[in-house]
């Protein structure tokens, strides 16, 4: 359970059958607002009909409140937006969707991502729909980017913005490069991940190669 999103969930202005749906979302969310609760179970817990339980689902999305990914035989994984304190404008609260693409610290996990899957070749990088299986390091990185210190670049002496889109398209052109691809082949069976590429040692080689 999520305090945090169903604290923000009721707060959204939306008819009550959403607002229902929104806060067994909530109920059943990670701190990122992520959840995958079937759609038996939104009925059993929501008393709706499933048809009410897809059109409203479509509705959320629709007004930019959720988002999910299909799963082969499973259940969506769904991402409530907005959710963290820091992605919602001015005191009220309220939804800002722009806002949900950056964080405070480090760009949305979710952003990286799709830069990942659209500049490292699949051939050789497993693309998933799925990032938050790699929020381990991710949140080690944003742990970094938290810090007093920060991600020093050994070549400029600045800190590196890790909400840069511009500095994560960079990152992965690195990951991509052949010379790159083949320091991984040098001892890394099977294919890299999004994971993988925001471990420490990727992200120092990377780090090296790029502001080094």
């Amino acid at each position: 359970m999520s305090l945090e999103y169903i604290t923000k969930v009721l707060r959204v202005e939306v008819n009550s059958t959403q607002k229902l749906l929104l806060i067994v979302l909530a109920n059943y969310s990670d701190e990122f607002g992520c959840s995958y609760p079937s759609h038996k179970k939104l009925t059993e817990l929501t008393g709706l009909s499933l048809t009410a339980i897809k059109d409203n689902l479509k509705k959320l999305r629709d007004m930019g409140h959720i988002e999910w990914d299909q799963r082969k035989n499973t259940s969506n994984y769904y991402k409530i937006l907005g959710g963290s304190a820091d992605a919602y404008g001015g005191s009220g609260g309220g939804y800002n969707t722009k806002a949900y693409t950056k964080n405070e610290f480090i760009l949305d996990i979710d952003l990286i991502n799709e830069i990942f899957k659209s500049k490292c070749d699949q051939a050789f990088y497993v693309h998933s729909q799925n990032a938050h299986k790699y929020v381990v390091p991710y949140k080690k990185l944003k742990e970094i980017a938290k810090s007093k210190k920060g991600y020093v670049s050994p070549k400029t002496g600045r800190k590196i913005d890790f909400t840069s889109n511009d500095f994560w398209e960079a990152y992965f052109e690195i990951a991509n490069s052949e010379g790159h691809k083949k320091w991984i082949r040098s001892f890394w069976n099977g294919k890299p991940t999004l994971g993988t590429m925001l471990g420490i040692n990727q992200f120092d080689a990377i780090i090296e190669r790029r502001h080094g």
